[in-house]
């Protein structure tokens, strides 16, 4: 069985800073309308895991670590051929080490993570 998965801020982390970048709220719209139009055509299930905010409004990263040691570490073996990257952390850290699993679409594969987009960087390597 296979499904899809979108990792993305909550609905609390939009609401205070679409306005602030507007370019970033429309790319997590237009992923939102891709996941629905998959599903109406294919019938592909799809869920949104988000990572909760902070008050402050800003992503809690400890949150989005542990997605990433839960969903991605696990399944290193499958997923670094998959991705032609060396390493995970080419594909889902920035070069200072931050990490980007928000805005990550996976394939779930028997419930578990088999493919995910990696970072916009691991794509330029």
């Amino acid at each position: 069985m296979y499904a899809l998965r979108y990792y993305c801020q909550d609905e609390a982390f939009w609401q205070r800073w679409k306005e602030q970048d507007p370019s970033r709220f429309a790319e997590h719209q237009e992923t939102l309308n891709w996941l629905q139009r998959v599903h109406a055509a294919h019938d592909i299930p799809y869920e949104v895991v988000t990572v909760p905010s902070h008050a402050e409004g800003w992503t809690d990263d400890a949150v989005e670590e542990k997605f990433y040691r839960e969903h991605i570490v696990p399944r290193t073996h499958l997923l670094l051929p998959r991705l032609e990257v060396p390493t995970l952390r080419r594909a889902f850290r920035s070069r200072s080490g931050n990490l980007h699993l928000i805005g990550t679409v996976a394939i779930i594969e028997n419930g578990e993570v088999g493919w995910a987009t990696g970072t916009p960087a691991s794509r330029h390597h």
